[in-house]
């Protein structure tokens, strides 16, 4: 899982980890302790991406599923792309 990418996304969508451990009805040093050890589940995993409002797959690295499951080249360049245009548009958020 790319936690790098997840944190990138609450942060870029204005969300805090106290606010999503609310919306969890979780405690928000358990949330932390759950990303920052990478143990997160698989069902947190998902009612986050419903808060972020985005494809929890996006978290997915390559390296956690097996090879014949991987996305097509098409997919993984899109997904590429669009890391990078999350990562601009929070570094043009801190700017300002």
């Amino acid at each position: 899982m790319n936690y790098k990418l997840l944190k990138h996304q609450i942060e870029s969508q204005g969300f805090n980890l106290n606010q999503i451990a609310k919306k969890l009805n979780v405690s928000r040093t358990g949330l932390w302790q759950s990303i920052e050890r990478e143990t997160l589940t698989v069902q947190t995993l998902e009612e986050i991406s419903k808060i972020l409002k985005v494809d929890p797959r996006l978290f997915i690295d390559k390296t956690d599923i097996h090879p014949e499951a991987l996305p097509l080249p098409e997919v993984q360049e899109l997904k590429d792309k669009y890391v990078k245009v999350l990562e601009e548009n929070h570094e043009l958020r801190q700017k300002h």
